[in-house]
């Protein structure tokens, strides 16, 4: 049975947003926008399909497997095109979770930045999250 699918927003405009402090102020200013973050990226690490994959895989960077809610997360991540983005909330309303839950599963995501584009999810406000 397939998943709906996750509520994604075309284009983001995140960076044309008002800066909410003097920090972001300056941060606004230096950033370089490019048509996508999808054009920089060049690193694909293959993704485990099978459910027998999934069991055996070990992320590198907790040396711990990766668990099932993570890869419900990552699932839901994957269905994001290119050129759109989702909200953390969006993803936690989707899994009937919580957007902690979620962008904790993100911040330990082993398959950044393809095929799993933890880089396409932002807060609700907009901003860039974590």
């Amino acid at each position: 049975m397939a998943l709906p699918s996750v509520a994604t927003t075309a284009k983001s405009s995140h960076f044309a947003a008002k800066p909410r402090s003097a920090a972001h102020a300056r941060l606004f200013k230096a950033a370089v926008v490019p048509d996508s973050i999808d054009d920089d990226v060049s690193t694909v690490i293959e993704y485990p399909e099978t459910e027998e994959a999934r069991h055996a895989y070990v992320s590198p960077q907790t040396k711990r497997p990766v668990t099932e809610f993570q890869y419900r997360v990552y699932d839901a991540c994957r269905q994001v095109p290119r050129g759109s983005y989702t909200t953390y909330k969006a993803i936690s309303d989707h899994l009937g979770s919580g957007p902690r839950a979620v962008g904790s599963a993100l911040a330990k995501n082993p398959f950044c930045p393809l095929p799993i584009p933890c880089h396409r999810v932002l807060t609700t406000d907009c901003y860039i999250g974590g």
